[in-house]
C-alpha cells in the first residue's frame, strides 16, 4: 500500500451559517492508493480519501478559549458534513477529555453550551453525553445540550426511540 499527497494544503473557509475554522486552518487531502491482489488482469487500483485536519492557528493568544471552542467545533461539523463521524469523535473526544482531566469545566461548559446537535452526527451527540456523563453535577450547560440533542435525536428516529438511546446519558 502506498501513500501519495493529493495536492497541496486546502485552505478551509466553514463560513457557511456563521462559523469559520480560523485564517491558518486547514485540511490535507490524502489519497491512499490500494493495489487489489485478487484481481487477475492488469492490477487494478482502488483509492480511498483520509483527512487530516490542521486546527493550529498562530493568532494572538486574545480570546483563547473562544477560539479553541470554535476551531473545536467548526472542525467537528466540517468532519460530519464529510461524513467522517469517527474522526469527529475522535476530535471531539480528545479535547472534551482534556478539558475534564484538567479540570477546566469553564471550557468544557462553553462547549456544550455553543455546540449544536443538529450539526453532529449521532455518534458524536453520544460522544459528547457520554463522556461528560461523569462530571454532569459541575456542567451546568450540559442539561441543556441533552435536551437539544433529544430534540434532534427525536426529529431524526423518532421521539420514543430518541429516548431509548439517550436515557442513559441523562
Amino acid at each position: 500500500m502506498s501513500i501519495e499527497q493529493a495536492g497541496q494544503s486546502i485552505p478551509e473557509d466553514t463560513r457557511s451559517q456563521g462559523n469559520s475554522v480560523g485564517e491558518n486552518a486547514s485540511i490535507r487531502i490524502v489519497e491512499v492508493l490500494a493495489e487489489d491482489a485478487t484481481q487477475d488482469s492488469a492490477k487494478r487500483t482502488d483509492s480511498y480519501q483520509l483527512l487530516s485536519i490542521d486546527t493550529s492557528s498562530t493568532a494572538p493568544e486574545t480570546n483563547s478559549l473562544e477560539q479553541s471552542r470554535e476551531r473545536l467545533m467548526c472542525t467537528a461539523y466540517r468532519l460530519c458534513e464529510l461524513n467522517e463521524p469517527r474522526m469527529a469523535v475522535m476530535l471531539v473526544m480528545d479535547h472534551l477529555d482534556d478539558y475534564l482531566h484538567s479540570g477546566d469545566f469553564v471550557a468544557c461548559n462553553s462547549v456544550l453550551r455553543c455546540f449544536d446537535p443538529s450539526r453532529l452526527a449521532d455518534a458524536v451527540i453520544i460522544t459528547v453525553l457520554g463522556i461528560t456523563l461523569g462530571a454532569k453535577q459541575k456542567l451546568t450547560s450540559r442539561n441543556s445540550f441533552y435536551q437539544r440533542a433529544l430534540e434532534v435525536f427525536g426529529s431524526r428516529r423518532g421521539e420514543d426511540e430518541a429516548k431509548a438511546l439517550l436515557s442513559k446519558y441523562q
